[in-house]
């Protein structure tokens, strides 16, 4: 990926993070040897929320973020992208076009 894609991964995370007031403490990127990843993983108490960022304006459901909802026991995973619609991956995933992200931010 390219180092700008990646500090504009960086930015959203950031912002997410901040929007929801939450601490350092309680923000994580998640990885495993297998390949599988998750760009944030924001834990308030018992509930996880996760954040996967994609330059892709239709992003599709992958094994990875299955893999995170599973292992992590996410209550819900935003696939954020570039494009405009916002729409369901599967169960507790979620597609959300960044432009939407400022809107739907509330607390955890």
């Amino acid at each position: 990926q390219s180092t700008t894609f990646m500090r504009t991964k960086a930015y959203w995370c950031n912002i997410r993070a901040r929007a929801l007031s939450l601490r350092a403490d309680q923000c994580y990127h998640w990885a495993t040897h297998s390949g599988a990843s998750l760009d944030l993983l924001a834990v308030s108490g018992t509930y996880r929320h996760g954040f996967e960022i994609k330059r892709a304006e239709a992003p599709r459901l992958t094994a990875s973020m299955r893999s995170a909802v599973e292992t992590l026991k996410l209550e819900r995973l935003d696939v954020v992208h570039a494009g405009r619609e916002n729409y369901q991956l599967a169960p507790k995933i979620q597609a959300l076009p960044a432009s939407e992200l400022v809107r739907q931010l509330g607390g955890l």
